[in-house]
């Protein structure tokens, strides 16, 4: 057996350990760039600055503004960073949030912008200084960006969602509070819960799979049918938002060591023609590419719907089946459309949604699934 495996070296997950933030950050330095989102409370900022100072760290706050991060955001976080002599990054906020603070520490000591980094954008620059250390404190259930090494970037303009990824760019410290989770909007919690399900049957039915993802995975999946719909419906549960907390971690570090597949190939795609958010885009597209991979992966699937649906089955097609038809009433039960009728796609702007998928996400799929096969998936939910 061989493995390689990374994942942030210290996750602490718990009611309340965002009290401990002043502790765990004190071994980093003593000036930190503080990113959070617009949706930050002004109490939990007060707080987190207050138990800064008491630990003699100087903090320069950063509003990042709403939107999943673009290559403009990032350079003016940057700048920040530069200016104030900041030894290290606190990110709280959603994936978007996380994902510009990676960015960021990536970027601060290093030259060069940050599209000459990015996938499939930029000339293959990587990092010949190491990042700033990064603090993670997600707000939201669905990324896992707090235990990933990339960052995922966004243009409108030029029509990319890319990532700046490398290894080093794992967060040091991980502080995963529910508490901060239960003010998430009903919209929101059913975006992320949508993808953190989907990271976690795309990264075990991967081909890149090991026996650690494996048990990652299933324990998250676990996690995710006792937590899915009762955070949803009880966002004020903090039993359930600690479950999806869970199963968003264990989506993030599995998809790191055991990729994804062809909802996280052609989701991008989605975001970036139709502005779909990405939790979204998942669910939209989830139980579909599950029909089209049922039979590349049968027992694995079925595995997924024997824990999801909490019951056994005689045969694995009937469980594989069943998995599916969870997705479709959860769906349901989320308010999210069937398939993608409601975006009035024309036959013909297939073509340019088919090339615009990840081929590193791609590359997981059980099966491969080529510029055709993508279109002919997506002419069936048109």
């Amino acid at each position: 057996m061989n493995l390689d495996f990374y994942t942030a070296p210290h996750i602490v997950l718990g009611c309340g350990c965002i009290q401990k933030i002043g502790d765990v950050a004190c071994g980093h330095g003593t000036k930190a760039l503080l990113l959070h989102g617009t949706a930050m409370e002004e109490g939990l900022l007060r707080q987190v600055c207050s138990a800064l100072k008491l630990s003699h760290i100087d903090v320069v706050v950063h509003c990042k503004p709403s939107g999943e991060p673009s290559p403009e955001m990032v350079d003016q976080a940057v700048l920040d960073a530069r200016r104030a002599g900041c030894d290290f990054v606190i990110a709280i906020g959603g994936g978007s949030v996380i994902d510009t603070g990676k960015a960021v520490c990536g970027l601060t000591p290093n030259e060069g912008g940050l599209e000459e980094y990015l996938e499939g954008v930029g000339n293959g620059r990587k990092m010949v200084c190491s990042p700033l250390p990064l603090i993670a404190v997600p707000t939201t259930h669905g990324t896992g960006a707090e235990a990933t090494c990339n960052a995922v970037i966004s243009s409108a303009a030029a029509g990319y969602k890319k990532s700046f990824r490398d290894k080093r760019l794992m967060a040091k410290e991980v502080l995963i509070d529910a508490e901060l989770m239960t003010s998430l909007p009903k919209k929101s919690t059913a975006d992320c819960n949508m993808d953190a399900l989907t990271q976690l049957i795309e990264a075990y039915v991967s081909v890149k799979a090991n026996a650690l993802t494996d048990a990652l995975c299933i324990s998250g999946l676990e996690a995710a049918a006792e937590g899915i719909v009762e955070s949803f419906e009880n966002g004020d549960s903090l039993k359930a938002r600690e479950k999806m907390a869970y199963a968003a971690l264990m989506s993030g570090i599995a998809l790191s060591n055991g990729g994804l597949g062809a909802v996280h190939g052609i989701a991008p795609a989605l975001g970036i023609s139709y502005g779909i958010g990405h939790g979204e885009s998942c669910g939209l597209l989830l139980d579909h590419v599950m029909e089209w991979n049922l039979k590349f992966n049968l027992e694995r699937y079925a595995a997924v719907g024997c824990i999801l649906t909490g019951d056994t089955f005689q045969m694995p097609y009937q469980a594989a089946v069943a998995g599916v038809q969870y997705v479709k009433e959860l769906k349901q039960c989320f308010g999210i459309a069937p398939d993608l009728q409601f975006l009035q796609i024309a036959p013909e702007e297939l073509d340019s949604i088919a090339s615009k998928v990840s081929s590193n996400s791609m590359s997981g799929n059980p099966v491969p699934m080529d510029k055709d096969d993508v279109k002919q998936l997506l002419s069936k939910l048109i």
